[in-house]
């Protein structure tokens, strides 16, 4: 019974980082600039969130998103800015 016990811990913490990756991944790719289309404004970006809170995404996991935010936001320009490519002086 144990090893059960620990089985579905385990299980639970799994399916609550699949989660958490989820809103992180939705994130980047609205957020994020796309050769088709520009990322979304903070503004959009946070009402598709707040929308999808409980429904698309875990609550716990958008309340967390929010709580973070700011943070969130610099490390991501951050490391945008980092990937950025100038390609000019290949045209």
């Amino acid at each position: 019974m144990r090893v059960v016990r620990k089985l579905v811990a385990v299980a639970r913490r799994g399916a609550f980082i699949a989660r958490i990756v989820a809103v992180a991944d939705a994130f980047d790719a609205m957020g994020s600039d796309r050769p088709y289309r520009k990322g979304m404004d903070d503004g959009t970006l946070d009402t598709i969130l707040h929308a999808g809170a409980g429904k698309q995404w875990d609550a716990r996991v958008i309340e967390a998103f929010f709580r973070a935010r700011a943070d969130i936001r610099e490390i991501s320009r951050r490391e945008r800015e980092s990937l950025r490519l100038d390609l000019q002086p290949l045209l």
